[in-house]
């Protein structure tokens, strides 16, 4: 499996280098890739894809005249960025474990070069769209459904839900777990939906259909934060498309369906259901809370949770962050870092919602609510700002591209609100 990740790599720095255009679909497959890599290598190699997409961005932008120039015109909405960077570095110095967070000082201003430069660059060359920004999205969500669906209906892969004195079969991502499944479903599902709803995406039914399966998707995930975070991004889109109209409908229907099942399960499976593996999360929430209190200021360093952790939980909870993104920053990044977390976040959703749509229109509002909904999510998830893994990818795209998007000139192939 290494020699396969070292193979994708290096396809990875000739397709960027030839295709600059194409940087964003190869980082989001390498992303992905990585996450299968991670189910029988978890070495150094298992990052090349990833490492080959930014080696290749390197070789094909850093020549470019044009785009220092655009760092410099944008340097004001740079600080953000480079004060978490830094937030990263100065945990490295106290890190209780450096092997582990000298890869994070190395890759997230990597990430960042990617995420909050090349990536809004491009935009503003009009090499790609803020369409093309969503579509990885919203078709990685259609592949890890079927890819679950076909596990569980097939072959009965899945992750026993216990309901009483029954189990249910939860789907999941076969190379991690339903949880996984849920997150990415988080990103892809209201993705999906925000490209069906404007009018001006080329094949735009195939994103409605894409937008059902990855539904279909989090559902049977049985992961309840991504019913809830999938929930919101969803009637957020309908409530900014249609300004409410439709919206009754939507409620409507949620509560039909709710009731419907809770009528052919019981409630009290439901309880069952929902409470189940909540203690878990509330112990690691505890263990982070009890680490942050030891190292307030600079965490323990990036990467370093699951082994700060380790002492306060169960020996079956070994490897597990603290399942909260808010947490997990303040355990490995202290309160400095969860300051300048917490601004950098602020900031891109206040322009996605209130100065990027005045330019941008819809799908600037369609990136938002994904970016809303993905931070729903990670109330019971770990996603670290500036990580390769593609929740942290996906994650780390949609601010980084909200911090430019007000002063990029606007697309004529992305539609308005009218």
């Amino acid at each position: 499996m290494r020699d396969a990740a070292i193979v994708l790599g290096i396809i990875g720095i000739g397709v960027v280098w030839r295709r600059p255009a194409w940087v964003w679909w190869w980082t989001a497959l390498a992303a992905v890739a990585l996450e299968v890599i991670h189910h029988w290598y978890g070495g150094i190699g298992q990052y090349f894809p990833v490492v080959g997409g930014i080696v290749g961005a390197l070789i094909a932008f850093l020549p470019r005249r044009d785009l220092w120039r655009f760092l410099w015109q944008h340097r004001v909405q740079y600080w953000g960025f480079l004060f978490y960077t830094l937030a990263v570095w100065v945990s490295l110095a106290v890190s209780i474990n450096r092997h582990v967070s000298v890869r994070y000082a190395l890759g997230v201003p990597a990430i960042f070069w990617l995420t909050a430069l090349v990536i809004p660059y491009l935009l503003h060359e009009r090499q790609m769209t803020l369409q093309d920004l969503l579509k990885p999205m919203a078709l990685a969500g259609v592949l890890f459904t079927l890819v679950a669906a076909i596990g569980a209906i097939g072959f009965h892969q899945g992750f026993l839900v216990p309901v009483g004195h029954h189990h249910l079969l939860a789907w999941e991502w076969p190379f991690a777990n339903k949880n996984t499944l849920g997150m990415l479903l988080v990103f892809a599902t209201p993705a999906a939906l925000g490209l069906y709803l404007d009018e001006r995406t080329p094949n735009r039914g195939m994103y409605g259909i894409g937008f059902l399966i990855s539904l279909i998707g989090v559902v049977f995930s049985y992961a309840r934060a991504s019913w809830i975070a999938t929930i919101v991004g969803v009637m957020l889109l309908i409530v900014l498309r249609y300004r409410g109209r439709g919206l009754l409908g939507v409620v409507i229907g949620v509560v039909v369906l709710a009731g419907g099942a809770v009528m052919a399960t019981g409630v009290h499976k439901w309880e069952k259901l929902w409470s189940h593996g909540l203690s878990g999360r509330t112990g690691l929430w505890q263990a982070a809370l009890k680490v942050a209190a030891k190292h307030p200021w600079f965490g323990v360093g990036a990467g370093n949770s699951p082994a700060a952790i380790l002492p306060y939980v169960p020996p079956a909870y070994r490897g597990l962050s603290p399942h909260d993104s808010i947490l997990r920053t303040l355990v490995e990044l202290g309160a400095v870092g969860l300051i300048l977390w917490g601004i950098v976040v602020v900031v891109a959703l206040y322009k996605a919602f209130f100065t990027a749509p005045q330019r941008h229109g819809w799908t600037a509002l369609a990136l938002g609510a994904v970016l809303l909904a993905s931070l729903v999510e990670q109330g019971a998830e770990s996603v670290f700002l500036g990580g390769v893994f593609f929740g942290d990818l996906f994650f780390t795209v949609l601010v980084g591209v909200a911090w430019l998007l007000p002063s990029l000139g606007s697309q004529s192939r992305l539609g308005r609100m009218r």
